[in-house]
C-alpha cells in the first residue's frame, strides 16, 4: 500500500548551496569578493582559504554551535534586545 505519511530523513541537515553550507560559502566568497573589490585579489584568495579551513576545523573539532555562542556572548549588539522589559515583581498577568 501507499503510505500517505512521510517521515523526513534529513530534517536536521543544514542548508547547502552547491557543496557548501551557508556559513562555509560566506567564509569562502566574502573575503574573495572584498579582495577583488579593493584590488587585493591574492590576499582575498589566501584569506578565504585560511578562513574556510579554520571554520571547517572549528566545526569538526569544537562543534558548530560554538561559533554561534561565541558571537552571542562576546560581540556586542549582535543579538536582539527586548522591545520592553518585563517587570520582575509581578507574578501573574491577568487579562
Amino acid at each position: 500500500m501507499y503510505d500517505r505519511n512521510v517521515i523526513l530523513r534529513y530534517l536536521d541537515n543544514p542548508t547547502r548551496i552547491a557543496f557548501w553550507t551557508v556559513d562555509e560559502m560566506a567564509a569562502l566568497f566574502v573575503p574573495l569578493a572584498l579582495g577583488f573589490i579593493f584590488r587585493f585579489p591574492v590576499t582575498g584568495v589566501v584569506l578565504s582559504i585560511v578562513i574556510y579551513n579554520a571554520l571547517k576545523y572549528v566545526k569538526q573539532n569544537i562543534g558548530g554551535g560554538f561559533l554561534r555562542h561565541a558571537i552571542y556572548w562576546y560581540l556586542p549588539g549582535m543579538h536582539r534586545q527586548l522591545k520592553s522589559k518585563v517587570r520582575s515583581d509581578i507574578r501573574e498577568y491577568i487579562g
